[in-house]
Parts: C-alpha cells; structure tokens; sequence
C-alpha cells in the first residue's frame, strides 16, 4: 500500500518519449514498477513478448524483486474486474 492507498497503480504510457526519457521501453517498465506501478500502459505492438521477456529476466538478474512482480499481478487481479 503506497500513502494508504490500497487501488490499482496504472502507469502512463510507456512508449511515450516523455515517458521514456531517453531510457529503452524496458528500462521505463522495469523503473515505472520498481516505483510501484503495478499495471503498465504499453501501445502495443511486436515489442509486447521482448518487453515480457526482459522483465523475467530484470527479475533473474535482481534488477526488479520477484515479490514486487508478484504483489503487482496480484493487485491487477484483484482489481481489474
């Protein structure tokens, strides 16, 4: 729970240049959840499956905590209804 507040985090959309910063789409998602957003806003696109992959593996190289993924899937389940 961030400052009490128990919703659903949404980032902005990713793949937007304001949003990445001269930063890869990847690195933007891995920050944008290390920072507690929970669900991602992404275009779309052929990138959706490389983006996918890199988290697992932000995860394996402890870049990004498995038990924060994890709470995050767990908010969106819980409500994204």
């Amino acid at each position: 729970m961030i400052f009490g507040f128990d919703g659903l985090i949404v980032s902005d959309d990713l793949d937007a240049p304001a949003t990445m910063r001269r930063r890869t789409l990847l690195d933007t998602a891995i920050a944008s959840l290390n920072a507690g957003a929970d669900l991602l806003l992404v275009a779309g696109g052929p990138c959706l499956e490389e983006l996918c992959d890199g988290i697992v593996e932000a995860v394996r190289g402890g870049e990004l905590s498995a038990d924060r993924l994890s709470a995050a899937a767990n908010r969106v389940r819980v409500h994204a209804v």
